[in-house]
């Protein structure tokens, strides 16, 4: 099982080449035909866009060719879209332009030419950080402009409510912290495909066991809480953003994974709200 001993608390965003990444958007603003619609609207998103490695279920994509562009309504815990196997066809210190390609889509009818290359990300850059993202859908002649949170991440922490969880705790063997100052500017490298390949290794050994579905939870709830006591014995404290990134990106491996029809109900939310509990309850 990985561990995140090689990993130090960095401040450095510095993008010198086009990475796979999470952005979290508090706000978006939709436009149709170049002009904006419904006001700007405040609610979180969270986009994740990475490496094409073993294709992306409901397409038919040969693995390792270009990139999966997730977002994930935090309302709700659930998929905003369906992901979108894409490629990058621009690319600057700026801005990096990503769009889907012809491929074949997953229908209740079997497997149909389904062209991708309708919708586009883009993503810009500023001084090195992302700035904001922006999800076209072409053949509409819509699209929606999504911005980096106002302040830096651990600022605004306390109006969500796995902060006052962690403030109000008596109980925090790991030290998870809510303080701005060492929260500010923090990025979890990308582990996604290493969490998938040691979950999909860990279920593996389960998928003969008749332990049923509580077994495959606490399964997967232990491997999250071994990866977050990882970075606790190397730093010493766990930056609650350094947390949200680890659980975030263990959500992202497990529903690429082999074994994701098994945990279709579960959702990231799910996956917090029994984590934060966990560690903060004796």
């Amino acid at each position: 099982m990985g561990t995140f001993d090689f990993l130090k608390p960095s401040r450095s965003n510095h993008q010198a080449e086009f990475k796979p990444f999470t952005f979290y958007s508090d706000r978006h603003q939709r436009y149709e035909n170049g002009q904006p619609v419904y006001g700007l609207q405040q609610c979180g998103r969270t986009f994740t866009v990475e490496k094409n490695v073993n294709g992306c279920d409901g397409y038919i994509i040969e693995p390792g060719v270009g990139y999966i562009v997730r977002a994930t309504n935090e309302d709700t815990g659930r998929d905003q879209f369906a992901p979108k196997p894409m490629k990058i066809v621009s690319q600057s210190a700026e801005k990096v332009e990503l769009r889907g390609y012809l491929t074949k889509a997953r229908t209740p009818f079997g497997y149909v030419d389904f062209d991708v290359s309708d919708y586009g990300f883009v993503v810009y850059y500023r001084d090195g950080h992302i700035d904001k993202c922006v999800f076209h859908m072409y053949d509409r002649n819509v699209y929606i402009e999504y911005m980096g949170s106002e302040q830096k991440p651990g600022l605004s922490m306390k109006t969500d409510k796995y902060s006052k969880i962690i403030d109000e705790a008596t109980f925090n063997p790991f030290k998870i912290t809510t303080d701005p100052r060492l929260n500010a500017n923090l990025k979890l490298p990308e582990m996604t495909s290493v969490f998938r390949r040691e979950l999909e290794d860990l279920f593996d050994k389960l998928s003969g066991i008749d332990g049923g579905a509580k077994m495959w939870g606490n399964m997967l709830a232990g491997y999250a809480f071994s990866m977050i006591e990882s970075y606790y014995k190397n730093a010493g404290y766990v930056p609650k953003v350094i947390m949200d990134q680890i659980l975030e990106q263990i959500f992202n491996a497990l529903r690429t994974s082999r074994y994701a029809s098994r945990f279709s109900s579960v959702t990231l939310i799910d996956l917090k709200d029994k984590m934060y509990h966990d560690l903060t309850t004796k």
